[in-house]
């Protein structure tokens, strides 16, 4: 979520040797950049205006006459012409000498290079940070307010009326490192949906660039209504907002993510065991770490550890530290405000039983950091069913990664989610048929998938189910994104099923206003909940992205498992 964007099949145009060249095509293929090489400056000046491109790298040169990159004096002929194409593309200088001499790299800038790098790393930041360059499809007061945003980032805007006009910018006139877009009022020439109500071309189309930029849904309405902020989020939306600071707060978590991804690529290479090698025959260790303080909490500590490292490297006034800092402050508070610690905070003569929980990874899942544990939760959305995203090679990779983490747990507990359509046989007979079957038996043995199910383990009773509120009653419109929706007639009934006296329960949807927007969660079972004479002892959920976190009941404690927005921040993520 952030990276620069490319321009459709631009890809990268490279002027180098071959030991620069093999490099530039190792990290663009990281990407699913495509790579034109070229060994003179003739063949780069004819290659320049054939197509668009994302980038342009190039070596100093060492030839006269056949690839010297300055060959106009101070001045280069193939940066130059780079710079006048409309958009210019990002264009690096990939040298050890301008690296290592200052004057030579001040050269290559005065020139118009974007970066002067000697690295695989230093070739990365150029591809994954964000193009200096925003797209806007809004009207003249939205696009004011993102340009005042954008200014403060050096950060050029283009604004677009159309559809068409902005589809053609983003295959052909790229790179972007934010598309912004108003939902639109115009059928056929600016409205942004113009498949089902949460399916976009334009969406679709923005998802499909790699690196992919950042996709922004600028809008008052979709902001007052959690319905629409889902909707845009399910068509492939990275953010939904109305405001000059929530926009600049974006920004700033992009920052954050980035600037940690290439932190860590600083790092010198250690190796890493392919994930199941070692793991597959790791054991639960038979007790785990005990947290004492929020500070010890796997979420904060790894994040502390994080910053420190980060703020040593990038200082502590660089902007993404602000960021991180605050989600951690986040996290703290919430931690300290339970009456009780989410784990035992000393050792005691009985075995507690360790649970780990996550939500809403949406395909990201080998991004994410699962602490030790005996028993992991996942309540729901596990492919990343935004657009046109092949969600079958989504689910078969969810399995793969199942069968590779199974061994660190004794259990593994799954629900669904409202985009996981292939497990709804309800509302997908055709798809479910399928894919589910398929699914069910190539779960580990020791995970379970619960649909308004239970199951106990060492003496703790759990009990899941999949069901979300339905949009097609709420809002009168349906989605695609719509797997396991149901009416209230049919909530009422499910969540009647749901025991006395469990102690974790697991649902997809929060319950109405706890961890959510006002008008995300599910108003018939935060009913259920209060009428139970003994109502779980912890109930887990996620689908509201923008609410993880946990917070205290009378009776029973709430965690938003949700990671879709909390992933961002992680590195590589």
């Amino acid at each position: 979520g952030g990276g620069g964007g490319g321009g459709g099949g631009g890809g990268i145009l490279c002027m180098a040797g071959t030991e620069t060249t093999a490099t530039v095509k190792k990290v663009a293929a990281r990407y699913g950049l495509s790579v034109t090489a070229v060994s003179t400056l003739a063949d780069a000046m004819a290659e320049i205006s054939r197509k668009p491109w994302m980038a342009v790298v190039a070596a100093l040169g060492t030839r006269r006459g056949v690839d010297i990159l300055f060959d106009r004096g101070t001045e280069s002929s193939l940066i130059l012409a780079a710079k006048q194409l409309e958009p210019p593309p990002l264009v690096g200088v990939f040298s050890w000498t301008a690296c290592e001499a200052k004057n030579v790299a001040s050269r290559c800038r005065r020139a118009g290079a974007d970066a002067v790098i000697c690295s695989e790393e230093g070739l990365t930041d150029l591809l994954v940070a964000p193009a200096p360059r925003v797209l806007c499809l809004a009207g003249e007061d939205t696009t004011a307010t993102v340009k005042s945003v954008a200014n403060k980032f050096n950060f050029a805007v283009v604004r677009v009326a159309t559809n068409d006009e902005a589809l053609d910018h983003i295959c052909n006139r790229g790179p972007w490192g934010a598309v912004v877009a108003a939902l639109g009022t115009r059928p056929g020439v600016d409205l942004i949906f113009d498949g089902a109500a949460d399916r976009s071309t334009l969406i679709s189309t923005v998802k499909r660039l790699k690196p992919s930029p950042t996709m922004v849904v600028f809008s008052h309405t979709a902001c007052r209504f959690s319905g629409m902020t889902q909707a845009c989020t399910d068509a492939g939306a990275d953010a939904v907002l109305c405001t000059a600071d929530a926009l600049e707060k974006l920004i700033l978590t992009i920052e954050a993510s980035r600037a940690s991804f290439l932190h860590d690529m600083s790092v010198p290479d250690v190796h890493v065991p392919e994930l199941g090698a070692e793991i597959e025959a790791e054991e639960p260790p038979s007790q785990f770490p005990i947290y004492r303080s929020a500070l010890e909490y796997p979420i904060i500590a790894l994040r502390l550890e994080q910053n420190c490292e980060l703020e040593k490297a990038l200082g502590s006034s660089h902007p993404a530290m602000k960021s991180l800092k605050d989600f951690v402050d986040e996290m703290i508070g919430m931690l300290n405000a339970l009456p009780q610690p989410l784990t035992v905070p000393s050792l005691c003569p009985s075995s507690p039983v360790r649970f780990v929980h996550i939500s809403d990874t949406h395909h990201h899942h080998r991004n994410v950091h699962l602490p030790e544990g005996e028993v992991l939760l996942h309540t729901g959305d596990l492919v990343g069913n935004y657009g046109d995203r092949d969600i079958e090679k989504h689910l078969a990779d969810f399995l793969n990664w199942l069968a590779k983490i199974s061994p660190r747990f004794k259990l593994i507990v799954v629900i669904a989610g409202n985009h996981d359509t292939l497990l709804d046989e309800q509302r997908y007979p055709r798809e479910a048929a399928r894919a589910k079957p398929a699914f069910l038996a190539r779960l580990p043995g020791n995970v379970k998938y619960l649909e308004h199910s239970g199951i106990e383990y060492e003496g703790l009773k759990i009990w899941g189910s999949p069901t979300v509120c339905c949009r097609e009653e709420t809002l009168g419109k349906r989605y695609l994104s719509n797997a396991f929706e149901r009416r209230k007639a049919d909530r009422q009934q499910i969540w009647s099923m749901i025991p006395e006296g469990i102690d974790v329960l697991m649902t997809h949807v929060p319950p109405h206003r706890i961890l959510c927007a006002s008008d995300c969660g599910c108003e018939l079972l935060l009913g259920r909940l209060k009428g139970m004479a003994a109502p779980p002892r912890f109930h887990c959920f996620g689908h509201d992205h923008d609410y993880f976190g946990v917070k205290a009941g009378p009776k029973t404690t709430f965690i938003n498992g949700a990671l879709e927005e909390v992933r961002r921040m992680d590195r590589g993520a």
